[in-house]
């Protein structure tokens, strides 16, 4: 058992410290949900509670469908920016991080500029990288956002 006493960064106390307080707001965000259980004794809430559940599913399928997205437009922009020094999209996984953040509009256009020394090559690659993000863009929120609203209408009709 460890208690309060004066440590640096690196000590095991402040990383079990860390640990516990995780494990504890995770413990605490999942006790709150119970508190749902209590809604089933309620003659309006208790339905509810199923649609909340049916529309959870949904949202299940609608985030499938997204990685899906995801991996295929991060493998794309991965291959199309292979030899510019771009740190967003110089790997997979730094382009899923960046297809996720663009959704949020959290990454800049001038991100995907090229600057490869041949000028028909940057040009190129630039117009390509650009055209895929943007098509990632309407695929996502156009398409997939209407997939869940009708998916989640769907849920809610069903219910009723």
């Amino acid at each position: 058992m460890y208690c309060w006493q004066e440590v640096d960064d690196s000590d095991e106390a402040t990383r079990l410290l860390f640990a516990s307080n995780a494990l504890h707001g995770i413990g605490a965000a999942i006790a709150c949900l119970r508190l749902l259980n209590t809604m089933q004794a309620h003659r309006l809430l208790g339905p509810l509670q199923l649609i909340i559940a049916d529309i959870l599913r949904d949202l299940g399928l609608f985030f499938i469908f997204l990685v899906l997205f995801m991996l295929s437009f991060s493998a794309a922009l991965t291959k199309v920016y292979e030899y510019e020094d771009i740190p967003q999209v110089s790997s997979f996984q730094q382009s899923m991080q960046t297809l996720f953040w663009v959704l949020f509009g959290l990454v800049e256009l001038d991100t995907f500029a090229s600057s490869h020394p041949d000028e028909t090559i940057s040009h190129t690659t630039e117009a390509l990288g650009k055209f895929l993000l943007g098509t990632y863009l309407v695929l996502v929120s156009i398409l997939l956002i209407n997939l869940l609203i009708a998916m989640m209408t769907t849920t809610c009709e069903e219910e009723r």
